[in-house]
């Protein structure tokens, strides 16, 4: 505690104050003067002795000094609790935490407003499961994109040029999220392309380093689809895969719908549906040309394939949402890179090789595949459990699935 003498004695015509303080002998218009009078102190409540020229001050919290004047800076250190994601601000007296850009909460807690999942650095039939915790219960944005199907280039035969697998479907919708509460991601990867050299070559290098086309017949994969559900399985979003294009025909976009979409192609009598209310493309087993791998549902996967020339359905959540693998000679061993014409991981069909059909997108329904060559993939179903619900066939423009959480408050 520091004391300060202050001025004791104050002229005046008239007493204004009852003799709190004693008067100076002789002279009634002479008194003590309250060291207090002048508020020397800055913040807080000045204290005196009675009859004392002296004074201090009580400084309240958050200011310090002689006359609580100066300010504490409660931000110098890491005491004052802001979250790592916040910044501490002083303000006079006290200070506050606001969480950073990109975050929310109360500053003592804050967690990212936009949680982004992508492929994680993989490729081809394989992916990974991701998992979410919510870290608050609240009103989530959830948006979902399936990915593309493959691509196939010929640069002979009857319709050579560059037909383009198709595009994954998008969905969004609004849920309600319980915190702790553990959500899975599947963000499905693109199906692949068409690489079994022409005439055939064991080799792993692509044909155009052989400067060579890759069979015009060829199948490609279909793109995997995008899903989010709890830990026990209650499914929230999925957005459907695009279909592996052929000669002459894009896959098939992923579909807005809960259905997947049949493969197209040159003879509608070769091409096969896609599956309904949670179910994989329509069974596939035709086997006088080589058949396309149908797109892994919700619900399931569908037949097996006949042999290795033919394209291998998705695999559904039971095996992983693993792609279907690409017929033997398109695998990347008679022309590379490997693993070939594979259908995404999220469930997309793989492509045959030479004169066969290409895979179809996985879904919540999964896209069908044809029997024989010029049959495009099927695109993949989508579904929103939520509440202001939107999709669009084929709107992610990009190859690769995707997946966002957004945090939209209690």
């Amino acid at each position: 505690m520091v004391w300060m003498r202050k001025s004791m004695y104050l002229e005046t015509k008239e007493p204004t104050t009852t003799e709190k303080y004693n008067y100076g002998k002789g002279d009634k218009h002479r008194r003590n003067r309250s060291p207090c009078e002048d508020s020397p102190c800055k913040n807080g409540d000045c204290v005196t002795i009675y009859h004392e020229p002296f004074f201090h001050c009580a400084c309240p919290a958050g200011f310090t000094g002689q006359t609580c004047s100066a300010d504490v800076a409660e931000c110098g250190g890491r005491s004052h609790g802001c979250h790592a994601n916040a910044s501490c601000i002083n303000i006079p007296g006290s200070y506050r935490c606001a969480c950073k850009d990109g975050f929310t909460g109360d500053g003592k807690t804050c967690f990212i407003i936009v949680n982004q999942f992508d492929n994680m650095g993989h490729s081809g039939r394989s992916g990974l499961i991701q998992t979410f915790r919510v870290p608050k219960t609240g009103l989530y944005r959830i948006e979902a994109g399936g990915a593309s199907g493959g691509t196939h280039c010929p640069s002979y035969g009857d319709q050579p040029g560059t037909y383009y697998g198709g595009k994954g479907a998008i969905v969004s919708g609004i849920f309600t999220l319980i915190n702790g509460t553990e959500l899975k991601i599947v963000v499905g990867l693109r199906g692949g392309d068409s690489v079994e050299v022409q005439d055939g070559q064991s080799t792993t290098m692509t044909a155009a380093q052989l400067g060579k086309s890759v069979e015009d017949n060829a199948g490609t994969g279909g793109g995997g689809g995008s899903f989010v559900y709890t830990s026990d399985r209650r499914l929230l979003v999925i957005a459907g895969g695009g279909g592996g294009a052929s000669n002459g025909y894009n896959g098939v976009d992923g579909q807005s719908g809960e259905n997947g979409y049949r493969s197209s192609g040159t003879n509608y009598g070769q091409s096969r549906a896609g599956g309904t209310g949670g179910n994989p493309g329509e069974c596939n087993s035709a086997g006088s040309s080589y058949h396309g791998g149908v797109g892994a549902g919700w619900d399931g996967t569908g037949c097996t394939r006949l042999g290795p020339e033919h394209g291998e359905r998705g695999g559904s959540i039971e095996k992983g949402w693993v792609g279907g693998r690409a017929g033997g000679m398109n695998s990347g061993y008679n022309g590379g890179p490997a693993p070939g014409a594979v259908g995404g991981f999220g469930g997309g069909g793989g492509g045959s090789e030479d004169n066969g059909a290409s895979g179809g997108g996985g879904g919540y329904s999964g896209g069908g595949s044809g029997t024989h060559s010029g049959q495009a993939g099927g695109g993949g179903g989508s579904y929103c459990g939520g509440s202001s619900c939107s999709a669009v066939t084929g709107g992610n423009s990009k190859e690769y699935g995707f997946l966002k959480i957004t945090y939209l408050g209690v």
